[in-house]
């Protein structure tokens, strides 16, 4: 059985395309990201979704509710059909003082899919992100997807 497999790291929606002066010009979205630059990134990743049609898509950098994001949830909009299964998780470990502060609380990873299909979230005992999910696609094949830090 095929299976077509997405990555795609969000970003947080903050729209930075990994250009030094992006970075410098829009710093101010790593504290608050406006709503209508939020849209455009999901909007963005809708409309591929749409041209590639992956059975799932695993999610890095997303925002499941902290002040940056104003509180929204950057998976809700994703989860419309074909893709009406996923998850989301803060990255930080459940004792992570991150989870708490207003700017990292919502940090996150997650997916989506076409299918319901059986997962498990672990948590690493090392490093600062630790989310890892294993997404079982089928009885033969298992996929993990994990976001490393560039720390140790």
């Amino acid at each position: 059985m095929k299976h077509k497999i997405l990555l795609y790291n969000l970003g947080y929606c903050t729209g930075i395309n990994g250009q030094w002066h992006k970075y410098a010009l829009n710093f101010s979205r790593f504290l608050y990201t406006p709503h209508t630059v939020e849209k455009h990134v999901l909007d963005t990743l809708k409309k591929t979704l749409q041209e590639e049609q992956p059975d799932i898509c695993a999610l890095l950098e997303l925002d499941k509710g902290s002040l940056t994001s104003g509180g929204r949830n950057q998976l809700t909009p994703l989860l419309t059909s074909p893709y009406t299964h996923g998850d989301i998780e803060n990255k930080y470990d459940p004792s992570s003082i991150l989870r708490s502060l207003p700017f990292f609380g919502g940090k996150a990873n997650g997916f989506i899919s076409q299918k319901n299909h059986p997962f498990k979230k672990h948590f690493l005992k090392n490093g600062t992100k630790k989310i890892l999910y294993e997404i079982e696609l089928s009885p033969q094949f298992t996929l993990f997807t994990f976001h490393f830090s560039l720390k140790s």
